[in-house]
């Protein structure tokens, strides 16, 4: 193999293995949203959650506030830009379980991108490794 054909070959690597960097950054993004939106999508279905005496909500810098008696028929849904828009509990649950779909859909996509990129990115190894022990291939 010449060396000019080597080169191309350890660029193409150094691309795919970028590649396969980016998209487990991009798979772990997308994983902890779909995370959140199991929790959101739990609590939004099941009455006995959303009807408990003894609830904690987050106020922020991971300091919880008890409450009781929260009963919620509307939420606040935020749709870009600070702005919110109220809706029924039953719409915000159908938005959040569609939007899981999504998610899943996505995730499920960049699974098999990131596969055939790796399977692509070891036969680039595989193949400079064979040229640097002297076979041909």
């Amino acid at each position: 193999m010449e060396n000019n054909e080597k080169v191309n070959l350890y660029e193409e690597a150094n691309y795919a293995k970028a590649l396969i960097d980016s998209l487990n950054e991009q798979i772990e993004r997308l994983e902890k949203a779909a995370e959140e939106l199991v929790a959101t999508s739990a609590i939004l279905h099941e009455d006995g959650i959303r009807d408990s005496p003894e609830i904690r909500i987050s106020i922020g810098s991971g300091i919880y506030v008890g409450v009781s008696g929260l009963k919620f028929d509307r939420v606040l849904i935020p749709v870009g830009s600070g702005v919110l828009k109220e809706e029924s509990r039953e719409n915000a649950t159908h938005k959040i379980d569609d939007n899981l779909k999504e998610i899943s859909a996505s995730l499920n996509s960049l699974y098999l991108r990131k596969k055939d990129i790796e399977t692509r990115y070891e036969s680039i190894l595989a193949v400079l490794q064979n040229a640097g022990s002297g076979q041909t291939g």
